[in-house]
């Protein structure tokens, strides 16, 4: 599941940025993929269009205010700052699936720490 968190348009181009549950980060310009990033904390982007130099960078904070803070540069200039709240869908997601994977890794953790006592 990807959710779209920032959208900004500078003259004709669209830049989007789209956050999945698994952590890849996303943007888009102008429906063309120029960044692909893993992270749990957020990343920088850099990216070109034309002759400027774009930076988007994306901090999420996972606890207490649960939101991602967005800061778009163009050549070294702050343009844009946004805070987004994260999608209760995919948090809910993020909470159906923490359970399972938290106890399966639980579980094989323990099955390993046994079997190398044993070994």
């Amino acid at each position: 599941m990807t959710v779209k968190y920032y959208e900004f348009n500078d003259d004709q181009n669209k830049i989007e940025f789209y956050n999945s549950i698994f952590g890849i980060e996303k943007v888009l310009i102008n429906g063309k993929l120029l960044s692909n990033k893993f992270s749990m904390t957020g990343r920088k982007h850099q990216f070109r269009i034309d002759s400027d130099i774009f930076i988007l960078k994306s901090n999420i904070k996972l606890f207490g205010d649960r939101v991602i803070n967005f800061d778009l540069s163009k050549n070294e200039k702050l343009i844009d700052s946004k805070i987004a709240r994260f999608d209760k869908k995919q948090r809910l997601i993020w909470i159906i699936l923490g359970f399972p994977i938290g106890f399966g890794l639980y579980k094989l953790i323990n099955f390993l720490i046994l079997a190398l006592r044993t070994y």
